[in-house]
């Protein structure tokens, strides 16, 4: 819990004053269910903490051309995925954000053997995993099979506005979105962007397209998927919310 708390802090203050970094650190530790996990051991707050970094320093290596800050990422997506299941998938899903990013910034013949090398480190530190799960013969799924079930999306809009896990973050992220929509895909938010998409999407998809929207029906852990998220969504509203980026050219 602290750990989340100074590399988020630290790392926003880089690019807002204090009192708009105070603001949105504000908005994640007072969040009632982050707040109830840091006293609980379950793994979902280290998966977010393992996501939120790896998000954060691999932006900061494309941002500022710094090709040691997208390996320390890319072995921070590895954390993820030795942490969870979901971690694997969701630490995938920074990285190939990455290449998306050199592809759409037209860097992609020379940052080429960058995106290579990232994605080299984040097998290569998982491989054990890897092995053990190809020996045992082990999927990737928690419960197999497809089952398309659309009314999974009411229940996880509702559970979204339950103030008593997430005050009325989602709200703010929403409007945040709404207002600053022309912001969203301007040059050093397209990653950030990407990430926060694709990892919503990453979840919307497991539970309407799959078995696993039992979870959903039983509330069992959607809650806790929506946790590992979360820290990184506030930090993206914060930097969209106040940030002068989109002063840069796109």
């Amino acid at each position: 819990y602290l750990c989340l708390i100074i590399i988020f802090y630290s790392n926003l203050r880089r690019y807002l004053s204090t009192a708009k970094t105070v603001i949105f650190t504000f908005f994640l530790t007072t969040l009632p269910f982050l707040v109830y996990h840091a006293i609980h051991d379950y793994l979902d707050l280290p998966l977010a903490f393992y996501l939120l970094a790896a998000m954060i320093y691999c932006w900061r290596g494309l941002k500022e051309n710094n090709f040691s800050y997208l390996i320390f990422g890319s072995l921070l997506a590895a954390g993820a995925a030795w942490t969870k299941l979901e971690g694997f998938f969701l630490g995938l899903i920074i990285l190939l954000s990455a290449g998306v990013y050199f592809v759409l910034n037209r860097q992609f013949k020379t940052k080429f053997k960058h995106f290579l090398f990232s994605i080299f480190y984040f097998l290569f530190s998982i491989s054990p995993w890897l092995v053990f799960k190809f020996i045992r013969h082990l999927g990737f799924e928690n419960v197999p099979g497809w089952a398309f079930k659309p009314e999974v999306l009411k229940i996880l809009f509702f559970r979204l506005t339950e103030t008593i896990n997430w005050n009325i973050w989602w709200l703010i992220f929403i409007l945040v979105l709404i207002f600053n929509w022309r912001k969203i895909f301007i040059r050093d938010f397209k990653f950030l962007s990407f990430v926060i998409f694709l990892s919503i999407g990453f979840y919307l998809a497991i539970y309407v397209f799959t078995a696993n929207n039992v979870f959903v029906v039983w509330a069992v852990v959607d809650q806790r998927n929506l946790l590992t998220i979360v820290p990184m969504t506030i930090f993206y509203i914060g930097l969209l919310f106040f940030s002068e980026f989109d002063k840069i050219e796109t």
